[in-house]
């Protein structure tokens, strides 16, 4: 899926996570920028869900001056002998 979007930066997300029927990642293309998302598992959550990076903060594509293209691609997770878990973003600790 493609979308056409004015300069920027995106945080992109699936919007019915409960749809998916196995664990999928995402690949997000700007130009020659590629963003791989960590894996999102079915039924861990309800309702949209953002692609995550491996340091559990939100993927943002950003998009050149004059605007252009986001590509997404939703393909199934790699199984292997370590199974994936999903990333969750951890909560900011307090500065003292």
């Amino acid at each position: 899926m493609a979308f056409a979007v004015g300069p920027g930066r995106y945080a992109v997300a699936i919007w019915n996570i409960q749809s998916l029927d196995r664990s999928a990642v995402a690949r997000i293309e700007v130009g020659r920028t590629v963003l791989t998302s960590a894996p999102i598992v079915p039924g861990q959550g309800r309702g949209r869900a953002y692609f995550m990076g491996p340091d559990g903060r939100r993927l943002v594509a950003v998009v050149p001056h004059g605007g252009g293209r986001i590509r997404v691609t939703l393909t199934e997770a790699a199984s292997g002998p370590r199974p994936w878990t999903p990333v969750v973003p951890r909560p900011r600790e307090g500065r003292s």
